[in-house]
């Protein structure tokens, strides 16, 4: 059977036009992209045997419309996969959360807790757990759907980090919490 696993980034299925870099206003050079391409296509031959879509939701404050259209859109395709939804991942502390939304909550499965703690077990380090009682996020709507979820997010003070804050801004990213983190997400997708 084949797993998939999603979260708010980019989507994989819309390829830029021919001819546009897409990285045109970072300063890479052609052999940075090419290492990078290599190293991503090498999940395909054994690192990761999990089809992994990034998909960048949005509109999460208009009533959660994003992650409805993708759920109305793609719901056979989504039989059979783990929804991971990322947030604050650049700041604050690792967090699962394990029970969210505002009437109705969900919870967090004992098998999604297994995968969690088995890649920070992987690495030697730690994934706080949390609630997010007083929102429904996207995670929240999958869930009501009857997927499964993976919630991770930054937290500070139990709120997702900076979200919403003046100082939310790409100059304030921690790199080294953002790269560990980074380092976590590929070794949960090995451990799922």
């Amino acid at each position: 059977s084949r797993k998939r696993t999603d979260s708010p980034s980019t989507n994989t299925r819309k390829s830029p036009k021919r001819g546009v870099n897409p990285f045109g206003n970072l300063p890479l050079s052609e052999d940075i992209i090419v290492e990078e391409r290599e190293a991503v296509q090498q999940f395909k031959d054994g690192i990761l045997d999990t089809e992994v879509w990034f998909v960048a939701l949005g509109a999460e404050l208009a009533d959660n419309a994003g992650i409805k259209n993708f759920i109305r859109e793609h719901k056979e395709e989504l039989r059979g996969s783990i929804v991971i939804d990322l947030d604050g991942m650049g700041a604050g502390n690792l967090t699962l959360i394990e029970e969210e939304g505002k009437v109705r909550r969900i919870k967090a499965s004992a098998r999604i807790k297994r995968y969690v703690n088995k890649a920070a077990s992987a690495l030697g380090m730690r994934v706080e757990s949390g609630k997010m009682n007083w929102r429904n996020s996207a995670t929240y709507m999958i869930g009501r759907n009857g997927l499964p979820t993976i919630h991770l997010v930054g937290m500070e003070n139990g709120t997702p980090a900076r979200a919403g804050k003046a100082d939310d801004t790409f100059e304030n990213l921690d790199l080294a919490v953002l790269e560990q983190n980074c380092d976590y997400l590929v070794e949960l997708l090995r451990t799922i």
